[in-house]
């Protein structure tokens, strides 16, 4: 296990550093351990297609685990409509959907927890200690192998490529700056460049990946709905 992963108090947010998280960063961005270990990299989470991850990889795609801000939503703003919309196509198509974020803020997440009942990770196990991520699955009645982490940092949402059944990874949709307080102004711009650089280790010169084109390809070819669409 790539870490000892201390439990940390649950605060507001999980997003606090410690030496856990420190350490495995530093193994994604030095050594880069998540390489050989995120199943596909993709412009945003509407061109996410199960049918076509599990033709493409042969693992099973049951369950989503979603990452928030970066993911579904502006950092620090509302889920987008496209997020909703194609959360709704794939729960209609039977994919279960679980939250696992480090910002536990229940306003902004209740599109998804209070409207549609999708559960929320709310144990004290932050990312990207692996123990969290399968507690998170223990919680919400997955089997982990069946599971598949879906978020934008490697950093955080890479510490469950090892133990779940696969780990997308999403191209960051970007900071609104007029939303950031005074100290994630500050915060911001190190955070940026730590991820940017921990996706460009993990998936530079990475033929394994599977990409948005091959994902809209493979759905063109079997006359499948290109979900691209949801976002116009």
């Amino acid at each position: 296990m790539e870490h000892s992963g201390k439990m940390v108090v649950r605060e507001q947010d999980r997003e606090g550093m410690n030496p856990e998280k420190f350490g495995f960063g530093l193994r994604v961005m030095v050594r880069g351990v998540l390489r050989d270990h995120i199943s596909a990299y993709v412009d945003s989470v509407v061109d996410i297609d199960p049918r076509a991850l599990t033709a493409l990889t042969g693992k099973p795609v049951d369950n989503l685990l979603l990452d928030v801000d970066g993911c579904l939503a502006v950092p620090e703003g509302d889920i987008l409509a496209s997020s909703l919309a194609w959360v709704d196509n794939l729960r209609s198509r039977g994919i279960h959907f679980g939250v696992y974020s480090n910002h536990l803020s229940g306003a902004r997440l209740a599109p998804l927890e209070a409207v549609r009942h999708i559960p929320v990770y709310k144990g004290t196990i932050s990312k990207p200690d692996p123990r969290g991520f399968l507690d998170a699955c223990r919680i919400m009645g997955f089997v982990p192998e069946r599971t598949w982490m879906v978020g934008d940092n490697p950093n955080t949402d890479g510490g469950g490529a090892r133990v779940l059944g696969g780990f997308v990874l999403v191209k960051a949709i970007a900071r609104d700056k007029r939303r950031l307080s005074p100290w994630k102004t500050v915060k911001a711009p190190f955070q940026d460049s730590s991820r940017a650089f921990a996706v460009w280790r993990s998936t530079y010169q990475n033929p394994k990946l599977i990409t948005s084109t091959t994902i809209k390809a493979w759905l063109s070819s079997h006359g499948q709905e290109d979900l691209q669409h949801l976002s116009a």
